[in-house]
């Protein structure tokens, strides 16, 4: 059995970034959602707002954070079956949003898939393939309508023995929010990059105003190899679900950790990455997860329906894109093709 050596700091996305103007970039990088959190300003004086971001990075942390004694995530946790959790706003707003995708995806997003997450233990010591009746029973209690939201009173409620995880949609939420504080405080541009989830905030201020971002994304076979893709993207998010990042090698089998809810095992259809390009890191967050799951007619599907770009790659290397993307999407390595 071989879990994957990548180190914590090796995210999903490399940034391609060339600046040539001033002022000198402000950075500040920090651990939350249990990854590197990084923020790079292009403006004078912004240590001030990279203290507000972290400071409510920390916040949502606190919330969404599974692995949290005290989350909100884990009060609802604790309180299932016995009576419904007062939480804060914005778990239930990311909650309902998460309902939202559940029925978008006909229920290949679910955030009631914490049981599921629990038997195959992809996080950690010693992960092992479970046996086929607990994966069973984790299965049958996954089911994103059994989770019960009241607006009105703060409140959440799920069913005896079934837990939630929001991991696939929660850092989405936390790079939406930074964003709100980048613009409440007139940052011109910068780059948002929380563990992979990339948010290009507003056009590189050089010499060519207006200039796009120019994005790398990460070697989805090799990842030590880095970027095999760029895109040009404008105050746009990129994020990625790959079935490199977080895994386990067990008989000559990788599992990883995008489960899908339908048979309780990692995904296995020839995908090995969906990107999603969008204006919501939220959306893309969860969008990606999905259509990872749904496969490479369905997910670029599902995204051409919704006016989304995206595109995966399979296991034989093959690039498949929204029909707005190719344009934009460049193959570096040519061992890749559309």
């Amino acid at each position: 059995m071989k879990k994957s050596i990548l180190p914590i700091i090796c995210i999903v996305f490399s940034l391609l970034i060339f600046s040539c103007g001033k002022p000198t970039p402000v950075s500040r990088q920090e651990i939350a959602f249990g990854t590197v959190c990084s923020i790079t300003l292009y403006e004078k004086n912004a240590e001030k707002v990279l203290e507000q971001c972290f400071l409510r990075l920390q916040e949502l942390d606190d919330i969404f954070n599974v692995n949290e004694e005290e989350s909100d995530i884990n009060l609802i946790n604790k309180m299932a079956g016995l009576a419904p959790a007062t939480v804060s706003k914005e778990a239930i707003f990311v909650l309902k949003q998460a309902k939202e995708f559940a029925k978008l995806t006909n229920g290949n997003f679910d955030p009631t898939i914490g049981p599921l997450v629990k038997v195959w233990n992809i996080n950690g010591k010693n992960p092992k393939v479970p046996n086929q009746s607990k994966i069973d029973k984790a299965r049958a209690l996954v089911n994103f309508e059994n989770l019960i939201l009241n607006e009105n009173t703060n409140t959440a409620y799920i069913e005896k023995d079934m837990s939630l995880d929001v991991g696939g949609i929660a850092k989405g939420f936390a790079a939406d929010e930074m964003v709100k504080i980048l613009s409440e405080n007139d940052i011109t541009y910068g780059i948002i990059n929380l563990g992979g989830n990339i948010f290009a905030y507003g056009t590189k201020n050089t010499e060519k105003k207006g200039e796009s971002w120019n994005i790398g994304i990460k070697n989805p076979i090799n990842p030590e190899f880095g970027s095999a893709f760029s895109v040009k993207v404008k105050n746009k998010t990129v994020v990625t679900s790959g079935n490199y990042e977080r895994f386990f090698e067990e008989n000559g089998v990788r599992y990883h950790h995008i489960i899908d809810v339908k048979d309780g095992y990692p995904c296995q259809n020839g995908i090995v990455s969906f990107t999603i390009i969008g204006d919501s890191s939220l959306m893309a967050d969860a969008l990606s997860t999905s259509c990872f799951i749904l496969g490479k007619e369905k997910g670029i599907e599902l995204l051409e329906s919704l006016g989304i770009q995206g595109f995966c790659v399979t296991s034989d290397k093959k690039v498949y894109a929204t029909k707005d993307l190719e344009a934009n999407l460049v193959i570096l390595d040519d061992s890749f093709s559309f």
